[in-house]
């Protein structure tokens, strides 16, 4: 129950769903760590500010494990 606590619409497409979650300005970082939690299972669609972090997060925790 990730995202129990906010206001949510979910719908599927094919085989994914797609769900949009409203939160307010002071729940970014929760809702952000929360979305990072799920991993590959999960992608974001928009706001494209929020796919460019997640690529960066992800960029970044890869280079940890590049070097030896």
């Amino acid at each position: 129950m990730l995202f129990a606590s906010y206001d949510k619409e979910a719908h599927r497409e094919g085989r994914s769903y797609v769900l949009t979650v409203r939160y307010y300005a002071f729940d970014v970082r929760e809702v952000f760590e929360k979305v990072l939690s799920l991993g590959a299972a999960a992608e974001i669609l928009s706001p494209r500010i929020w796919r460019e972090r997640m690529r960066n997060v992800l960029r970044e925790a890869a280079a940890m494990y590049e070097h030896n």
